[in-house]
């Protein structure tokens, strides 16, 4: 959306913002692995009552009261609000949460969500503060609406899909398009872009290695659109590898053990950087060597006791434990045998259990 899309909906989008309103955080701190035990759907969450204006205090009170509460906070202007919103960078519905964190521990619900309209009132400028005042009360209608449609939703037993179909439905009955995109266009990209994930494979099981990566990549940057540049911020190295080694399975099936390994690390280089990739390689080689070693002592401890059968149990333990040494060296031979007294224990006690 260029600046005058941007202008033109200053009474919808930018207001919409209303949530955003309670971006005070002038860093660019990441949301994304916030819980959302606090959203509008947590019926646990005291906040989460009836929009009731019936307070101990008239208006002013409150207006005064939240420069006490919210005078030293950095508000992002309206500006960056509606930029970084756009983008993905905040997450508007967090953000009142986060705001409305802020609140005194002994104030009500309603007392909190006045000081949070005395705090816009008094720190955004006319007409911005009037928008946000309008887009904070109705979004408050929508979390009313949103606790009486999730009972409506238990008692029809809905599945996700269809009710999840609900309230996208009644986000823009509510927001209308611009409004919706604006304040929850991210989650429902995220939750676009996870069914979607369900039957890329099958679609495009047919496909070499690199055809498949580049048409996941396509597939994301048409499913988050304005969001993927801060998605692809914000991904984690370990899952980018994973999914990639998802999207490789096929071939790496088909590779012999050099080559495999070969093809894992070039992976590994390129996600990781060198040092990373060469432990992981590293990892790799002490985890086959450990394979080997157990099926060669496996093999031999079966021919000794057939061989023995004879000695001693101070004999046989004796040998046994000479055997392993061979095999695995001091230390590995003892990790071997406490190995070995955790799975006894654990065969014992699941005995006494029964």
């Amino acid at each position: 959306m260029n600046k005058k899309v941007i202008i033109a909906g200053a009474a919808a989008l930018a207001i919409l913002s209303l949530v955003f309103l309670f971006t005070f955080l002038k860093d660019d701190e990441t949301v994304e692995n916030k819980e959302m035990t606090n959203s509008q759907n947590d019926p646990s969450n005291p906040n989460n009552t009836p929009y009731d204006p019936t307070t101990d205090h008239p208006p002013s009170f409150y207006a005064e009261k939240a420069e006490d509460v919210f005078g030293n906070e950095t508000l992002l202007s309206y500006e960056e609000i509606m930029a970084k919103a756009k983008k993905g960078e905040i997450n508007l519905v967090w953000e009142l949460w986060a705001v409305r964190r802020k609140c005194p521990k002994e104030y009500r619900p309603q007392q909190c969500d006045l000081l949070i309209r005395g705090m816009l009132e008094k720190k955004y400028p006319a007409p911005q503060n009037k928008e946000l005042l309008d887009l904070f009360d109705s979004y408050r209608k929508y979390e009313e609406q949103m606790r009486q449609f999730d009972k409506v939703a238990v008692d029809q037993k809905l599945k996700f899909k269809d009710k999840y179909e609900k309230i996208k439905q009644k986000r823009r009955e509510l927001f209308g398009d611009e409004k919706a995109q604006l304040i929850f266009g991210l989650e429902e990209s995220k939750i676009s872009f996870a069914n979607a994930q369900k039957t890329f494979l099958d679609e495009n099981k047919n496909l070499s290695s690199k055809e498949k990566i580049t048409k996941y990549e396509e597939l994301k940057k048409k499913i988050y659109g304005d969001y993927y540049e801060t998605i692809k911020k914000r991904e984690q190295k370990y899952d980018v590898y994973q999914t990639e080694l998802t999207l490789r399975q096929e071939e790496l099936k088909k590779l012999d053990g050099k080559a495999k390994e070969k093809a894992l690390q070039a992976v590994e280089k390129r996600i990781f950087g060198d040092e990373i990739a060469g432990k992981l390689a590293k990892n790799r080689e002490d985890f086959a060597k450990q394979e080997t070693q157990l099926a060669d002592y496996a093999k031999q401890e079966k021919t000794f006791l057939s061989q023995n059968s004879g000695i001693s149990d101070e004999d046989k333990k004796e040998k046994l434990r000479a055997l392993r040494v061979k095999i695995f060296g001091e230390e590995g031979a003892n990790t071997y045998e406490k190995r070995l007294e955790l799975e006894e224990a654990m065969k014992n006690a699941n005995k006494q259990k029964k």
